[in-house]
């Protein structure tokens, strides 16, 4: 089961600029394929969104993470690009329960809906086995 750690904002009908997935690695090794998601919205700006603990937490940032820290690695992947968000209008966001965890859903207009699942504390995406809802 998911908790929210404030709501999620209201951003259906915002057109979405850029959206990324970031990969965390810990002294080589992959710890999570998809620690966290970045949407950059044409009217709001940066989002990062990411579930820790089983909260979804949704934060308004300047930008993307930095990729190196120490020991600490990230990598980014456009997933704007490569599955076509960029341009496309978001119609809904909202989220699922699931035992031991949870998924958050970001649907777009044209566009797979995106699919963030976390269970057991581990993140991972599903966008590539979701079709685009049809309008």
């Amino acid at each position: 089961m998911l908790m929210l750690h404030q709501a999620l904002p209201d951003i259906a009908g915002e057109v979405c600029h850029a959206l990324f997935v970031q990969a965390y690695y810990y002294r080589g090794q992959l710890i999570s394929d998809a620690n966290a998601l970045f949407l950059q919205l044409r009217d709001s700006g940066w989002h990062r969104v990411f579930i820790d603990g089983g909260i979804v937490f949704w934060q308004r940032v300047d930008g993307l993470d930095s990729p190196d820290q120490d020991r600490h690695h990230y990598t980014l992947t456009d997933l704007g690009t490569l599955q076509g968000y960029v341009g496309k209008r978001v119609v809904s966001t909202d989220t699922t329960d699931l035992p031991e965890g949870g998924e958050l859903h970001v649907a777009f207009e044209g566009a797979p809906t995106l699919v963030y699942r976390n269970v057991g504390g581990a993140s991972t995406l599903l966008n590539h086995l979701v079709r685009p809802k049809e309008q």
